[in-house]
């Protein structure tokens, strides 16, 4: 929400208001995802993999799920973007953790890097 208000403290609440319509008793990931268009690292950590692997396939109906689902494709280039740089960052500088801006670093992640 932080980084989609993009320092904008009226966006950042007016963002956080429509999660929590969203939101069951509290605000989840997913919830965020919804309103801001983002797309999960999951579904980024999905996606390198298969372009890791080559897998032509899986990453073409990967993208076309995410078509589907409704998501911004210029948000989805700019999620992707960050989220090789994090991945170049993390890997030739791993002790800069906290300079890392869109993932969080998981089991996943790491192996990916």
């Amino acid at each position: 929400i932080a980084r989609a208000a993009d320092g904008g403290m009226r966006d950042a609440l007016s963002l956080l208001d429509q999660a929590i319509s969203y939101s069951q008793d509290s605000v989840t990931v997913e919830d965020a995802l919804t309103v801001t268009g983002a797309v999960s690292q999951g579904f980024l950590n999905e996606l390198a993999k298969a372009i890791y692997e080559k897998d032509t396939v899986k990453g073409l109906q990967s993208l076309d799920e995410l078509l589907f689902s409704g998501k911004d494709p210029s948000r989805f280039i700019e999620d992707f973007i960050f989220f090789y740089r994090d991945m170049l960052l993390y890997k030739t500088a791993p002790n800069l953790e906290e300079s890392l801006e869109r993932v969080m670093l998981d089991d996943e992640f790491r192996d990916l890097a």
